[in-house]
């Protein structure tokens, strides 16, 4: 693993192992010749990455040694913290978009229910004026009621006429 990967950085076109010849290269790589880490780095960090391109492999770190190292311990915590985060904020745009639909529905049945009780008062209205009207027509009509009456021809019934 590159040290670039390690803090997060772009690669550059410096390798580890510099040299002229590909033989010096060689053996500077065999040796365990690298270039000085930068002093931006602490000092635990260059010497995860110093131990990782030792020469010797019993002497590199296992992935479960780099695993455990505190530097890069906090700085998987921290990137799942942020996956996290990113998740949350996502959740909470989908919890917002919900429950504006929910509220939008909301009114909507708000609104029905109020023509609902419009058309309900609407029909009971009419209903009162229906069953007004009904016994305005018996009581004008003397019926009493008998269902034959007719208004013009006073109180028969089929026995009187018969």
């Amino acid at each position: 693993m590159s040290p670039e990967l390690i803090t997060e950085q772009a690669y550059n076109n410096k390798p580890p192992f510099q040299a002229r010849t590909q033989i010096l290269l060689a053996k500077k790589i065999k040796e365990g010749k690298i270039l000085d880490i930068p002093k931006e780095y602490s000092q635990d960090m260059r010497q995860l990455i110093k131990s990782m391109l030792n020469v010797t492999q019993s002497k590199r770190p296992s992935t479960i040694d780099f695993l455990k190292n505190e530097k890069v311990r906090t700085y998987i915590y921290e990137i799942n913290l942020e996956e996290k985060e990113i998740k949350l904020k996502h959740y909470e745009s989908e919890l917002k978009q919900y429950e504006k639909r929910l509220k939008n529905k909301e009114k909507e049945l708000l609104l029905k229910e109020k023509e609902l009780n419009e058309r309900e008062k609407h029909i009971k209205e009419m209903e009162e004026k229906s069953k007004q009207q009904e016994e305005k027509t018996h009581s004008f009509n003397g019926n009493n009621g008998n269902k034959y009456a007719s208004p013009n021809c006073g109180n028969y019934s089929l026995q009187n006429i018969l």
